[in-house]
């Protein structure tokens, strides 16, 4: 059972699927269902969520503490200041290849504080798709595709 302000309670309620990430006792987020839902009460709901699985380590515990995964995004996390456009105004990043910047278009998953989660373009291919350790220049001075860096 937990709280939650009135809109996050709407969101859930609007079709959302409630997954719980426990703070120990156990190694993947677990999905619920809602079981009870209160009147709002001083801008909030109480929820009461199910689980049809036997959690083994949850119940010797007593006591444990979850968080409530609204919502959640996949990519590569970038610095946000990486993100640029080129020529053609497409977004993307500068990435090392050899001794020059190559870029490699992306579409942006989320921004976030400092930061922008990113996944390779639809249409990008070979070489020009961005890939985990690709190394992303975050700052230089004028960027172009074929630059020679230092």
């Amino acid at each position: 059972a937990f709280t939650l302000s009135e809109a996050d309670a709407q969101r859930l309620l609007d079709g959302g699927t409630p997954v719980l990430r426990f703070a120990k006792g156990l190694e993947r987020d677990v999905t619920v269902k809602i079981v009870s839902v209160s009147p709002v009460e001083d801008g909030e709901r109480a929820i009461v969520v199910s689980c049809d699985r036997y959690l083994a380590q949850i119940p010797q515990l007593r006591r444990q503490t979850a968080s409530l995964l609204l919502d959640s995004y996949e990519g590569l996390r970038i610095p946000a200041n990486a993100l640029r456009l080129n020529e053609e105004g497409r977004s993307g990043v500068y990435c090392m290849v050899g001794m020059f910047a190559r870029f490699k278009a992306v579409d942006v998953v989320y921004q976030g504080d400092g930061y922008t989660l990113v996944r390779a373009a639809e249409d990008a291919t070979g070489s020009r798709i961005l890939r985990p350790g690709d190394e992303v220049i975050i700052s230089a001075g004028e960027l172009y595709d074929g630059k020679v860096m230092q």
